[in-house]
């Protein structure tokens, strides 16, 4: 029986947004472990990258001396990342966003996070936040 190949690892970044970029380096270079096509790394990295933004942001409200740790847990048939923060607790537990007929800049990060991974799963346990994204191909 042949087993299937299975990566992980994790990054914690300081909570300002010019680490961003790590975050996005760190993805790509996992997720080309596992032979994905282009595009669909790309996908999932924005949508990473929105999520990591959206706790800068929201959870931490732009205090660029917290910490986010991402942990990353792949096959060839499915994705795993874990968003973990120590931020306040959202207001919208469920991360509808907001209605796309609703034209303006801002506010469509949910809409790509939702677009690239098929569950989005948010847990809080004493003063930690933690988001699940995943991805079944």
């Amino acid at each position: 029986m042949k087993q299937v190949a299975r990566h992980k690892a994790s990054l914690i970044i300081t909570s300002h947004p010019m680490y961003l970029s790590m975050v996005r380096v760190f993805l790509e270079k996992i997720l080309k472990l596992i032979d994905l096509p282009t595009s669909i790394i790309e996908d999932l990295k924005s949508a990473v990258d929105e999520a990591c933004s959206n706790v800068i942001k929201y959870a931490y409200k732009n205090d660029y001396t917290k910490s986010i740790k991402i942990e990353v847990e792949c096959t060839r048939n499915i994705v795993e990342v874990y968003i973990e923060d120590r931020g306040d607790a959202p207001i919208d537990k469920d991360f509808k966003g907001r209605e796309l007929s609703d034209i303006r800049p801002g506010g469509l990060g949910m809409h790509f996070i939702r677009k690239a991974f098929d569950k989005v799963i948010f847990s809080r346990r004493g003063k930690v936040n933690k988001l699940k994204l995943v991805r079944r191909f």
